[in-house]
């Protein structure tokens, strides 16, 4: 059994200066050519019982909201679950009744800063708890990577702001291969 990943687009607003797709130029095809490949290509492994789990990620999947809409709906129309994704929160808010409707029971906030600066027009820590708060019948993972600009204190302090079930910090190193961290 296999799980599937499924990235409704490959673009995002992040600068995550360590992110393998940053520089991705891939020109994404046509929504509706899209969730038409999404369905096929579901349906299939589903016929060959090959898929045990279902999980999102991107880019950014909420940067692309009507996209993200209809891939839930077709996840959720040929009961694909369990089903997970991985967002920036850039537009949870916006995202957030389709995403409760659609049977998610757990999303990863990959927040690669303490503030979300590295994401254009993120939304603010606060909107991001109230958003979080309202789906309730989710359960929330964080993950928060040490950079160059982070403070530890801060990081803790931004873990102790979100209704999160667990937190995960990485630590990169810079370029040389030295610790960012002092």
């Amino acid at each position: 059994m296999y799980a599937l990943e499924i990235k409704p687009t490959s673009f995002c607003l992040g600068k995550c200066w360590f992110c393998c797709d940053k520089d991705n130029r891939c020109v994404d095809i046509s929504t509706s050519q899209f969730l038409k490949n999404l369905r096929t290509v579901v349906y299939e492994l589903q016929q060959k019982e090959l898929i045990s789990n279902y999980y999102i990620s991107g880019g950014e999947p909420t940067s692309r909201p009507k996209r993200l809409q209809g891939t839930l709906e077709i996840l959720k129309e040929l009961k694909c679950y369990p089903l997970s994704m991985t967002t920036n929160g850039y537009k949870l808010q916006e995202c957030r009744d389709y995403i409760l409707d659609s049977g998610i029971k757990n999303i990863t906030i990959s927040r690669h800063d303490t503030l979300g600066k590295e994401i254009v027009n993120a939304p603010s820590n606060q909107s991001l708890k109230r958003t979080m708060e309202t789906m309730e019948k989710i359960d929330f993972s964080f993950n928060i990577v040490l950079q160059k600009s982070t403070k530890v204190k801060d990081m803790i302090l931004t873990a102790e702001l979100f209704p999160v079930k667990s937190i995960t910090f990485l630590q990169l190193s810079d370029v040389k291969g030295t610790s960012i961290i002092p």
